[in-house]
């Protein structure tokens, strides 16, 4: 028996252009008043190709996939790189076909993540994890990732990250870099300090590097130390200190440049200047 029609065909036109625009069949039966299957043989006997559930997800929360497409040239580009370098995740959360781009931090800096989504077109906030301790962000978008790791920022890149020279040039790169898990600050004997730690040798040595060409007469070297990691295992840790005039001089180069930072890092590189 063929299923009756409870639509006219204006209305069709009408429950059509809903589900184009982003409406789901569940959404649009209980705004109409009808069944959801009511809804389906609409988009049927239309021949309305149906969306995915990845399809859904990427309408509901969409993303601007060229976001990184100017590393090197976009400093606002550059500053989440660096933040994704020291403190994100690319991975593939259960589908290799999806890759999944992600980070969470503190309560404290859910402004800092929002404007991170802001930046990659999504329409998505920082969602509450660990019982309230942190919160997380993420995006699924393989142009992202993709652009990311033509610049070295790719999966497992804990031990072996090594970014591109136009990345390791960047005064905003490396500002991401240190808020997402360096220090800047000034130590109790009133000496100005940026500190950087990382489980890779090569990244802390592009660091290192960076520090040299800021401030030349910089004399430091590269210390190590080791950590206890999430698993219990016993792993390197590398770290490069610059202290005072050195200090002074490299967080001005980084925090100097316009764009995105974490406001209470930024506020104590105001102090050490002005001191």
């Amino acid at each position: 028996m063929p299923n009756r029609r409870v639509f006219s065909e204006e209305s069709e036109i009408d429950v059509i252009a809903d589900y184009v625009f982003g409406m789901s069949p569940k959404a649009i039966s209980v705004a109409r008043g009808v069944s959801e299957g009511a809804v389906r043989n609409v988009l049927i006997r239309n021949d309305i190709p149906t969306r995915s559930p990845e399809d859904a997800v990427r309408m509901k929360n969409p993303v601007r996939h060229t976001a990184f497409r100017r590393l090197g040239a976009d400093r606002d580009a550059d500053y989440f790189a660096g933040l994704l370098a020291t403190d994100g995740c690319i991975d593939h959360p259960g589908n290799r076909s999806r890759i999944r781009i992600s980070m969470k931090n503190e309560p404290s800096e859910f402004d800092l993540l929002s404007a991170f989504c802001r930046f990659v077109g999504s329409k998505a906030d920082p969602k509450p994890s660990h019982y309230g301790q942190m919160v997380t962000v993420a995006v699924h978008s393989k142009a992202l990732a993709k652009d990311l790791v033509d610049h070295g920022i790719g999966v497992r890149k804990t031990l072996t990250l090594f970014v591109s020279d136009a990345l390791a040039n960047s005064g905003s790169f490396w500002r991401g870099a240190i808020d997402g898990d360096g220090y800047v600050g000034i130590r109790k004997d009133r000496t100005p300090a940026v500190v950087l730690v990382s489980a890779s040798p090569f990244f802390i040595g592009q660091f290192a590097g960076f520090v040299a060409k800021t401030s030349p007469r910089w004399r430091g070297k590269i210390s190590s130390c080791t950590a206890k990691t999430t698993f219990g295992s016993v792993a390197p840790l590398y770290r490069v200190t610059a202290l005072g005039r050195t200090a002074v001089a490299l967080a001005e180069r980084m925090y100097g440049e316009p764009g995105p930072r974490l406001k209470r890092k930024s506020d104590v590189v105001d102090r050490m200047s002005a001191a």
